[in-house]
């Protein structure tokens, strides 16, 4: 395991300055793990200086370190976490006076990596010079490498392609390019010298990665299928972590990563230990299925005021569909269970627009929210975030037919009556035009390009996307228009995620039968 401090730079050692950017703002990105970790790998070269950038919008970007603009850079990274942040990776060039035509990059180099990367990178092959698809370790040492002979003029584009998991449109040659998978997270460095902030959603706090994938493969789920193998760091590294982390951090609560967290063995332990260390716990999520009754205690003791859990569908029959089968009986117990153990809110995350819904399953929201007033929680103690489905590439819904817009409107609509009726009033819906959206950015192809220019152009709003859309008659649902035949290939195939493509497409049928 590597924990180690960020080293202080002699600036005469720099050969390469790298920055490193989060499109969206600060307030998000400084509760990212992705850019404490790759902050933190970078730096950890004495040969390396990076710098992070957050977006901004009304300010060329500028560095959070020195207040220095991209165009100073020799390298200019992005993590990109949400479709919808794609837009603001092209302003934030823009705005910096960077080309956004790759062919056009001399310096800086643009690189791009994170799930949307790996999920689908063809909408943005115009703009960037290398995508990395998956998991940066394996490669970090070969890549800096090659980052500092790029710079000096010793090595090409084409010499990147030497490593693998590297995706870059300007050479690329029809080849099957499989994901980076780190396989041994006690091996892997953990950023134990974090930068903090009390404008995080979690305060200033500790981000603990203890996870990676997730093994319950809900078939809706982007992270379930590309971030496969689960992985997991040993109790005794993590409880490493946590001790350098709050000495070199300087925290007082550690916040735990992982999309599988709550099937991490010995989380119970390691909650225990947290608070024995006198530290505050947070946890973004927990699996319905690990509220035991002696981790619901310890969360009591923890002082957790705000327990989420996702139930995704109001129906046993559709959770049943999604992969998500979590008995009705079982969880209304799980609900009484938390209000018996003094947890004041209650947040549920619901889906619609699930594959197979039907109007009954859409009331059968309404119905287990009753009952959970009724059982459980008051409806003021009950915080409701409503997400439309939007199908993913590499998952088993990735041949669903796109967002249907006056559909969501009418389940929203209809949902919206309901909550007014149970008296439930902190609800947070996304709004569906832009999940449309989003639905295009995760399963288009490079014929998005243009169009994301001319709406940048227009202002990035719902209204440029309808004028854009339609001046060129470009349709979003024609362009996600994907028959479930196997033999059909996807635009995103030449990614290997390491899952065979018929068992997602047995999956699809599984649901559908």
């Amino acid at each position: 395991m590597g924990t180690q401090r960020i080293l202080r730079k002699d600036f005469r050692k720099i050969e390469i300055k790298i920055a490193l950017c989060y499109p969206n703002l600060f307030q998000a990105g400084i509760a990212c793990y992705a850019i404490q970790l790759i902050y933190f790998l970078f730096n950890s070269f004495e040969n390396v200086q990076c710098e992070r950038f957050y977006f901004s919008p009304n300010n060329p970007p500028r560095s959070m370190e020195s207040g220095q603009p991209l165009i100073n850079f020799d390298i200019v990274c992005f993590s990109l976490q949400y479709e919808l942040d794609y837009l603001n990776m092209l302003a934030m060039l823009s705005s910096g006076g960077i080309s956004l035509d790759s062919k056009n990059h001399t310096r800086p180099l643009i690189i791009a990596g994170g799930p949307c990367a790996l999920e689908n990178p063809l909408p943005l092959v115009n703009f960037i010079d290398i995508f990395v698809l998956g998991d940066l370790e394996p490669i970090l040492d070969q890549f800096i490498s090659l980052l500092i002979d790029f710079k000096h003029g010793r090595a090409s584009l084409q010499d990147f392609s030497s490593l693998p998991g590297l995706f870059i449109p300007r050479i690329y040659q029809d080849e099957i390019i499989t994901k980076l998978t780190a396989h041994n997270l006690d091996r892997c460095v953990h950023p134990t010298h974090q930068l903090t902030s009390e404008e995080s959603p979690f305060g200033k706090s500790l981000l603990v990665e203890v996870t990676r994938g997730c093994p319950r493969g809900c078939r809706f789920c982007l992270i379930g299928y590309q971030a496969l193998p689960i992985r997991s760091r040993s109790l005794s590294t993590l409880k490493e972590i946590i001790l350098d982390g709050i000495e070199q951090s300087n925290v007082k609560k550690i916040t735990l990563i992982g999309p599988s967290l709550s099937d991490y063995p010995q989380l119970e332990e390691l909650c225990a230990f947290i608070l024995d260390q006198g530290l505050n716990l947070s946890l973004p999520s927990i699996r319905i299925e690990a509220l035991s009754d002696s981790f619901l205690e310890l969360l009591k003791n923890s002082g957790l005021r705000t327990i989420s859990l996702a139930p995704e569908a109001g129906s046993s029959r559709l959770r049943k569909a999604i992969g998500k089968e979590i008995p009705e009986d079982f969880l209304l117990d799980r609900f009484i269970a938390c209000s018996e153990a003094k947890i004041d809110h209650l947040k549920l995350y619901f889906l619609i627009n699930l594959p197979t819904e039907t109007p009954s399953d859409i009331d059968s929201i309404r119905d287990l929210l009753t009952t959970i007033i009724q059982k459980a929680y008051p409806p003021q103690r009950l915080h409701l975030s409503i997400n439309p489905f939007i199908p993913k590439p590499h998952t088993p819904f990735q041949w669903e037919p796109p967002l249907s817009l006056p559909t969501l409107q009418k389940t929203i609509k209809i949902l919206q009556n309901h909550f007014k009726k149970l008296k439930i009033y902190n609800v947070e819906f996304l709004d569906p035009r832009w999940a449309r959206i989003q639905g295009i950015l995760s399963r288009g192809t490079s014929e998005l390009g243009p169009i994301l220019l001319k709406v940048l152009q227009n202002g990035k709003t719902l209204g440029a996307w309808r004028k854009i859309t339609k001046e060129i008659n470009f349709s979003i649902e024609k362009a996600q228009d994907f028959p479930p035949l196997l033999d059909n290939t996807l635009p995103w195939d030449f990614i290997d995620i390491k899952i065979p493509k018929q068992k997602l497409l047995n999956l699809y049928y599984k649901t559908h039968s």
